[in-house]
């Protein structure tokens, strides 16, 4: 897919193309607003505060995207500033905007309530997040698990996550969002009628009905490590997100005395007796009774699974016995694996490398592998990084949990003559083991995710 064009000999990158025409239909709409309930404030003044509002959120989306995604720029820092790549967060961006109209607040628009400022930026914001969101259809990112539904959509290998290069089309996770802020856009400007800009009811709005969808949605990401609770970090932040605001939401509304006790128990009783009218409707029983029964399906879904862990620890710590065991190899020595897959059984003599010297060094410099390939043993799983410094042919990389491959990087090009730039090959998983075969090796062995590696 091609992601840049000419124009008049400039090259113009898609990816900042697209983003450059939703930041300046932001920017419209919001210098509007802003102008049209701030009306003593001068032109001057608004456009600083567009500005630093600005700067913020691209240092901010570019900050939070390093932070959550180090592992891809801790080998290669030069990359940090390729922002035509991709890599800007929403979220890195929504908090320094957010520091931006604080700032702003403060130096240009004293007079001007910080709930003003924030409710004028967001009543555009999803449309423009609607149309950045092409942005990152353009590079091939922010998309789903493998699916063979009508609207999925293809993926070029070299942007394909780790271990799922053999899988070509996937969930269009940007087209999702990009239709759902649309929604979310026409609700704030209904919403905006009853809610005049400033109350603050705009902005709380936003925030908790996207913190919800990117929560939701972010099940179907792949090549995301778990952070807590087998949560991303991204939807960890969203729930500590939701919590605080429905937490600032509630303790303003007691401060104000729009929620007293004799106010709660009148809510409870309109709950109750529209619900009870509510149920007596057949279609209404149906819904309700499915909800309770995915619920209780998902829920013994997971409880199974779970039993089915706690039976299989003791083979688990059987692997870990055998992975620990090449530890005690000593560098450079040859042993035999075995891998075992659908469809054959091939053993492989491979050479084990393990001191960090050797490991970073790795095949680089060197003309042929020499064995049937190369064994990295590590002594803790980890999201494992491999780039290709003065490698002279192209390989396979297999990623290895203990005795299971759980993801595989196929015909990983040699650089180029003068190319300053490498690419890093991260896994999709913690891992401990990471095998290095010839070029289309994997393919020819049949090797794929869960085919099982035994060690001499």
């Amino acid at each position: 897919m091609t992601s840049d064009f000419s124009f008049w000999g400039i090259t113009v990158h898609m990816y900042g193309f697209i983003l450059g025409v939703a930041v300046v239909i932001w920017v419209y709409f919001f210098s509007q607003l802003l102008q049209k309930r701030a009306q003593n404030v001068s032109e001057s003044k608004v456009l600083w505060t567009v500005v630093l509002m600005l700067v913020g959120a691209v240092v901010g989306a570019r900050l939070w995207h390093v932070a959550t995604d180090y592992w891809l720029y801790r080998d290669n820092l030069s990359a940090l500033f390729y922002l035509w790549n991709g890599g800007l967060s929403i979220f890195g961006a929504l908090l320094g905007g957010m520091v931006g109209a604080i700032v702003s607040k403060k130096y240009f628009l004293p007079s001007v309530p910080v709930p003003v400022i924030l409710d004028a930026a967001v009543m555009s914001l999803p449309f423009v997040q609607s149309i950045g969101r092409w942005a990152n259809y353009v590079n091939q990112e922010v998309y789903g698990a493998p699916t063979t539904l009508p609207w999925s959509i293809t993926i070029d290998q070299a942007h394909r996550v780790s271990g799922y290069e053999h899988i070509s089309r996937y969930h269009p996770l940007f087209l999702y969002e990009s239709i759902a802020m649309v929604l979310l856009g026409v609700c704030l400007w209904r919403l905006k009628r009853r809610h005049s800009v400033g109350s603050g009811v705009l902005t709380a709005v936003y925030a908790g009905t996207y913190m919800v969808w990117r929560f939701v949605i972010d099940f179907l990401r792949i090549g995301v490590p778990p952070f807590l609770f087998g949560l991303s970090i991204n939807q960890v932040m969203m729930l500590c997100g939701m919590l605080g605001l429905g937490l600032y939401v509630y303790i303003h509304n007691i401060q104000t005395g729009v929620v007293t006790m004799k106010n709660a128990q009148k809510i409870c009783a309109y709950a109750s007796r529209h619900m009870q009218i509510w149920m007596q409707k057949k279609s209404a029983r149906i819904f309700f009774f499915t909800i309770i029964l995915l619920i209780f399906g998902i829920g013994g879904t997971h409880y199974i699974v779970g039993r089915t862990s706690i039976v299989s620890d003791t083979a688990s710590q059987n692997t870990a016995q055998s992975v620990q065991k090449l530890l005690e190899y000593v560098d450079h020595e040859h042993t035999t694996v075995i891998i075992e897959t659908a469809e054959q059984t091939t053993e492989l003599m491979v050479e084990v490398v393990i001191s960090p010297e050797s490991t970073q060094q790795g095949l680089s410099g060197r003309s042929e592998i020499g064995a049937d390939g190369m064994l990295f043993v590590f002594p803790q799983k980890e999201i494992r990084h491999f780039w290709m410094p003065d490698m002279k042919f192209n390989i396979d990389i297999v990623w290895i949990n203990d005795e299971t491959v759980v993801g595989i990087r196929e015909n990983v090009l040699k650089p180029m003559p003068l190319q300053k730039v490498l690419p890093t090959y991260t896994s999709n998983q913690p891992v401990n083991v990471v095998l290095e075969l010839p070029a289309f090796r994997a393919q020819e062995l049949s090797i794929q995710p869960g085919s099982r590696v035994m060690y001499d």
